[in-house]
């Protein structure tokens, strides 16, 4: 099944008020990304995966690898070919789940988040493995080590690399969403972009809202703005949004979007 970071829940947009002349409201409920098991939060964040070749495991390893890969890049890039694979030389004596071997990595790669993979034959139908994980974007500046056996007997390193990647797989949670609406013009033409997912074409439409219009309807384009930008993952852009919305007058709306904000940034 094909995956989206946001989802509409079928029969669940919602007219809350109805008026030409004053602001309506209508509720969207959408599945949103939330983080992974393991507790990262890997949404919008460019990804590698880097294995370790170490003679004669590689095929091994290598195929673990993109098993991994193509797991992540299913669910977080719907099979797009994002999540790129590497592979580095055995060195021995060589820590590869220090900080400085991970930042080097992101640092040539490119990527926000590197994976590198680890693996040891213990036996013909065993298979070690190690995944340090290090994200660039994360809240806590460190590498997490994660372990676990493969049993090639029961399945192929690809298998077994897809199996090793759950952990770092979305979880989805279901969440409500509030938008100003007004029954002409660009409010209508916003209202249904954003109801087929079009958020960037609603987006232009609220801008041209919020530059041309007066009083209220600042804040109310700012506020669908700010919404929108915060169901895309723009945090960052969402917050700037809500701040002009609520320089127009805080409400219960602006407030519960406050508090959405307030946790994606880990505030207490």
């Amino acid at each position: 099944m094909k995956k989206f970071s946001v989802s509409l829940a079928a029969g669940v947009l919602a007219l809350l008020a109805v008026c030409s002349c004053s602001p309506s409201i209508y509720r969207m409920d959408l599945q949103m990304r939330q983080p992974s098991s393991s507790g990262y939060d890997l949404g919008g964040k460019e990804m590698g995966v880097v294995y370790v070749s170490n003679g004669k495991d590689t095929i091994n390893a290598r195929n673990l690898a993109e098993g991994f890969a193509n797991s992540l890049d299913d669910d977080y890039f719907d099979g797009k070919g994002m999540v790129d694979v590497y592979s580095m030389p055995l060195t021995p004596g060589a820590d590869y789940s220090s900080r400085d071997t991970l930042l080097n990595l992101i640092m040539d790669t490119g990527k926000d988040v590197i994976f590198l993979v680890e693996t040891q034959a213990e036996t013909e139908s065993r298979l070690r493995m190690r995944v340090s994980v290090y994200d660039s974007m994360g809240k806590t500046d460190t590498v997490r080590v994660f372990g676990g056996i493969g049993k090639l007997m029961e399945a192929p390193a690809k298998t077994i690399g897809q199996q090793a990647s759950q952990k770092f797989l979305s979880n989805w949670r279901p969440e409500n969403f509030y938008f100003y609406y007004y029954d002409t013009g660009d409010w209508n033409a916003a209202a249904e972009d954003a109801y087929n997912f079009r958020w960037h074409a609603a987006m232009d439409k609220w801008i041209k809202l919020a530059q041309t219009s007066k009083d209220q309807k600042v804040a109310q384009s700012a506020f669908n703005l700010a919404t929108a930008c915060y169901i895309l993952g723009d945090y960052s852009l969402s917050e700037r949004w809500l701040a002009i919305a609520e320089q127009g007058g805080a409400d219960d709306l602006t407030a519960s979007l406050r508090v959405k904000l307030m946790n994606k940034f880990g505030a207490e």
